[in-house]
């Protein structure tokens, strides 16, 4: 018979332990599965293009990924990846990014996931309206799916 029970998972000298507290069964699981565990979260970290390409929808409103493309509500994305912000001729950039251009900052994997969250907080003054993707996924699956569509 299967219960509603707590699971703790135990470290101790390289071998997991997970009790459950009803009835203590004790199952032991090894430093080999862990490892697999920490090898698919590092694949969920750089993210699926294919699922990135869904989380873009959001995105298409305002930018575009076409090679030589115009902008629209934002600028064209193409090629924007370790480029300064507000790096495009013929779009109206905020004076946030212009600022932070200057300061030296690039676009990269990194500072876009910061951007991609809370763009507001992350680039005070931004005129971006876009509230942001809370899920680490959603951020990682939409960057490996600018890399793949962006000539980068």
């Amino acid at each position: 018979m299967k219960t509603n029970s707590l699971y703790f998972i135990l470290f101790s000298t390289g071998v997991f332990v997970t009790l459950m507290l009803a009835g203590l069964d004790v199952l032991p699981v090894t430093t080999e599965a862990k490892a697999q565990e920490v090898s698919k979260d590092e694949t969920a970290t750089k993210g699926d293009p294919e699922k990135g390409a869904r989380v873009f929808k959001k995105c298409k409103a305002c930018h575009t990924l076409k090679k030589d493309g115009g902008h629209t509500i934002g600028p064209n994305l193409h090629g924007f990846l370790m480029r300064p912000p507000a790096s495009l001729e013929g779009f109206k950039y905020s004076q946030a990014l212009k600022q932070h251009a200057t300061d030296g900052l690039k676009w990269n994997d990194e500072t876009l996931d910061a951007y991609l969250k809370k763009p507001y907080t992350y680039i005070k003054g931004t005129t971006m309206s876009f509230a942001g993707l809370r899920k680490n996924a959603d951020r990682a699956n939409v960057i490996a799916y600018l890399e793949q569509e962006t000539g980068n």
